[in-house]
């Protein structure tokens, strides 16, 4: 691995976080965390769509009103 300098793990290749995860100076709990959830964070199959349904609850959803609906629709920019 070169001594190249990231602003964002985001910008790291997947091969290059494997090593990192190795790397003694990225044995300290935070890095370890960190790499740890970006690899799995591409390496996981299920589509961006499913985690988001997966994170809300549509109990929630549902009982919101029209008025209510169109706020969130607003926020979120899908209106």
């Amino acid at each position: 691995m070169t001594n190249k300098k990231y602003n964002n793990i985001a910008d790291i290749s997947t091969s290059n976080l494997y090593k990192m995860l190795d790397d003694v100076r990225y044995q300290d709990t935070d890095s370890q965390t960190m790499i740890k959830a970006e690899i799995s964070f591409r390496t996981n199959t299920t589509p961006l769509n499913q985690m988001f349904t997966n994170a809300v609850d549509t109990n929630a959803i549902n009982n919101l009103s029209k008025d209510q609906l169109d706020k969130v629709a607003d926020i979120l920019g899908v209106k």
